[in-house]
């Protein structure tokens, strides 16, 4: 099985001490943190007449994908998007849908708001929706490789339970592995109901 990204990260020591300051937005962290992640979007790659073609790509065919590629059935895995699954931000990760056992990140938005890194994200008066550019990371590259115009709203029930519906185009790039080459991504994601 690959690697997590989150460890590719930290041991490709590229961080430094301006990456310290947690990138976490600077509302408070809903109840549930783990929430069912859904995508469709498009997948474009040459072909074998060198011609750029478009597929369609969803969160199914994204946990096919890294499924086969660990050699492992993909059955009982979901995708979840984990608030502040790490310190630097929001990660979207395979689980298992019966524990939230971690089995792989996919991806991680980083930064949309680090203020050792003069990043901000808007806030409404209220403090319940934010709008941020996250910086898209993958197992690929110890940068990013890609961004998202992230939108969270935020609402809380009679019990005082905070929820947070997440949502946004999306775009990265795929650098060649193996006999794959380039691809470039783009489409739009967002959460659904909470599992964790």
């Amino acid at each position: 099985m690959k690697t997590p990204f989150l460890e590719v990260i930290v041991v490709g020591g590229f961080l430094s001490s301006a990456f310290n300051a947690s990138a976490q937005s600077n509302n408070p962290p809903p109840s549930p943190t783990e929430y069912l992640w859904t995508f469709s979007g498009l997948s474009c790659e040459t072909n074998g007449a060198g011609k750029i073609v478009a597929k369609p790509i969803s969160e199914k065919t994204m946990l096919a994908e890294a499924a086969a590629a660990a050699g492992v059935s993909s059955e009982g895995m979901v995708l979840v998007y984990h608030i502040n699954g790490s310190s630097f931000g929001d990660t979207v990760d395979i689980v298992r849908r019966t524990n939230g056992a971690v089995l792989q990140n996919l991806f991680g938005y980083f930064f949309g708001y680090d203020n050792a890194l003069g990043r901000i994200s808007l806030t409404n008066g209220a403090g319940s929706q934010v709008k941020e550019i996250d910086y898209i990371y993958t197992s690929q590259n110890s940068h990013s490789l890609g961004d998202s115009f992230t939108t969270k709203l935020f609402t809380t029930n009679r019990n005082k339970t905070v929820t947070e519906l997440v949502d946004g185009p999306m775009n990265w790039l795929v650098t060649p592995e193996g006999n794959n080459g380039v691809k470039v991504c783009n489409g739009h994601f967002t959460t659904g109901k909470p599992l964790f």
